[in-house]
């Protein structure tokens, strides 16, 4: 008993068991925090991403390239430069 097989999730707080499924999905530990802060508290500017998370903003901005190069996120203009979620309807 206590032996876990392959694919399945450590318990843990909802967000580590979220956190673990994104990274399943193929995301990195960083850009799986990333996507769930902005899903949490929506459109946000890379420094306050960088605050947040407290991460270096060259790592913040490494990770929401590939955010946005797997189709997860995206920027727009909106006064300061903010990042949102792309959330795509599976139907």
């Amino acid at each position: 008993m206590g032996e876990r097989g392959p694919g399945t999730l450590d318990a843990g707080s909802p967000r580590d068991v979220a956190v673990q499924l994104l990274k399943f999905l193929g995301l990195t530990g960083l850009e799986a925090e990333l996507y769930l802060l902005l899903l949490e508290k929506g459109p946000m500017s890379a420094p306050e991403i960088s605050d947040h998370l407290v991460k270096h903003r060259p790592q913040i901005h490494v990770a929401l390239t590939r955010l946005s190069s797997k189709g997860y996120s995206r920027s727009w203009a909106a006064g300061l430069r903010s990042i949102g979620l792309l959330i795509h309807s599976c139907c």
